[in-house]
This record gives structure tokens, C-alpha cells and sequence, in this order.
């Protein structure tokens, strides 16, 4: 599991690179099914990666005809989506940097200060 639970075939379709898509896909077809933490399978971050770049061309287009014969959604609804993914990456990460703060603190108050160890400030 990569970061924002993408696997190597999400990065492979963000990324555009059709032959790796298609040495994935070939191995392990279940792949394509596989949603990451925003619900998003491969094939529809090539779309929104494409919607990003305002063109779905190149190798994004082949790993979108690889991975399904879905009707593709409009760059509009495509946009839409992709500005939805953003804001739940960030309220993601915004959550995890709040639960790491918090872990930091409560370490900080119970470790004391570094004089209730034997240490002394000069």
C-alpha cells in the first residue's frame, strides 16, 4: 500500500506510462479494481490526471482504453472530481499532521522537562 492507498498500477495510470499499465494489468488484473483512500481506480486517475493537464492524451489515453470500455465522463465532471480528490487529500493530510501534533505534545508532557532527567540548562 503506497501512499493514499495507490497502488503500482494508480501510479503507473497518473503517470501516464502505458507500458507499465499494461505489464500490471496483465499480471495482476485485480489491480484495476483497487480503489485508493479517495475512491479512485486506476483508470480514473488517468482521466483526472488528464483533466489536470487539460488533455487526455498519449499514454493516459491507452491505460484509460486498457483498464475499461466505461463511457468517459466529461472534462467538465472530470475537473469536478478532480478538485473533489484534492480536497479530500488535504483534509486527509490535514487530520494526520492534527493526530501527529497531538502524539508529539502528549510525548513532550510526559517525557518532562530535560532538567527531570539529570540535565541542567547552563
Amino acid at each position: 500500500d503506497m501512499a493514499g492507498g495507490r497502488n503500482a498500477l494508480h501510479l503507473a495510470a497518473e503517470n501516464g506510462n502505458s507500458e507499465a499499465a499494461e505489464v500490471l494489468y496483465q499480471a495482476c488484473p485485480q489491480l484495476a479494481e483497487l480503489e485508493d483512500l479517495d475512491g479512485a481506480r486506476p483508470r480514473d486517475v488517468a482521466l483526472r490526471e488528464g483533466a489536470r493537464a487539460a488533455t487526455i492524451s498519449g499514454g493516459r489515453k491507452a491505460v484509460v482504453d486498457l483498464l475499461g470500455a466505461e463511457p468517459m465522463p466529461s472534462q467538465e465532471e472530470l475537473r469536478a472530481q478532480a478538485q473533489a480528490d484534492v480536497a479530500k487529500r488535504r483534509k486527509r493530510l490535514d487530520l494526520a499532521e492534527a493526530a501527529q501534533k497531538a502524539k508529539l505534545a502528549e510525548e513532550k508532557a510526559s517525557n518532562g522537562t530535560p532538567a527531570d532527567h539529570g540535565y541542567q540548562s547552563r
